[in-house]
């Protein structure tokens, strides 16, 4: 039974990859972070398992539309919108008669794309009616395709994604399980420089445990002027929220405050 179950699975992540290698990763970058989220909701071992593989197939539907459609530049007809979204059914009909998979993989697989509010596919299900499976799945999935889809035009940094899976949350993902999940992102160190949206280069020297997005900094150089500051600015990006932290820069700071 266990050989056949691991010839299942890797026949089918073996077809993804021979679709696409970046659908791929795509999904393995799910599935770590599924793992991850599930363990942190402090779930059972056999339910992180099974979470784990439909992560990884989550998109296994792909395997069976258009490679071009899939990787088509530009904005999507709505009938091509309308064809990739029967990736979901696709996938878990191409499961749900295997009897070495489990129930909440293949749960997984078919809601991974509902939303709470309702205008998720295919089913259009509403809060708790989603598998809590697919409910960690969206989140994971949604926050990689949005920092690191090539196909996204869109595409964030991992502050913003962060700030709009807040915004979305207890509407389009369950807010209890988005809370968790941005509680392991990796943000700013206190230490780490940063660039703001106004040109300045500050350095994080207070975390905000709730909004990990919007730390208390200090000014160090304005690029717009190209001059250092010689007293302490404190800039509290938690009240101050006509500015935002673009990205984390690696320089040496000795060489920035001598220049």
């Amino acid at each position: 039974m266990k050989s056949c179950q691991k010839k299942n699975r890797l026949i089918n992540v073996k077809d993804i990859r021979l679709q696409d290698e970046q659908t791929f990763a795509h999904c393995v970058n799910v599935c770590v972070m599924s793992i991850a989220l599930a363990s942190k909701l402090s779930l059972t071992v056999s339910k992180i398992k099974s979470i784990a593989l439909g992560a990884l197939l989550h998109d296994i539907g792909k395997v069976l539309l258009s490679p071009t459609l899939l990787h088509k530049k530009g904005k999507l007809t709505d009938s091509e919108i309308e064809e990739i979204r029967k990736h979901p059914l696709i996938g878990y009909n191409l499961l749900k008669d295997n009897p070495d998979t489990s129930a909440t993989t293949k749960v997984s697989v078919l809601m991974h794309h509902e939303h709470f509010n309702g205008n998720g596919y295919p089913m259009k299900l509403t809060g708790e009616k989603i598998h809590y499976s697919a409910r960690i799945l969206s989140v994971c999935n949604e926050f990689d395709s949005i920092v690191n889809d090539q196909n996204n035009q869109n595409v964030l940094h991992t502050t913003d994604a962060v700030e709009y899976l807040i915004g979305a949350s207890g509407h389009v993902f369950d807010k209890s399980i988005v809370d968790e999940f941005i509680k392991m992102i990796p943000i700013y160190n206190e230490g780490s420089l940063v660039l703001l949206s106004n040109g300045i280069i500050a350095i994080v020297v207070k975390n905000d445990p709730v909004n990990l997005t919007r730390p208390v900094v200090r000014a160090l150089y304005n690029t717009k002027t190209s001059s250092k500051y010689s007293r302490t600015e404190i800039i509290d990006l938690r009240t101050d929220l006509s500015i935002k932290i673009l990205r984390e820069i690696k320089t040496n700071i000795n060489e920035l405050l001598r220049g």
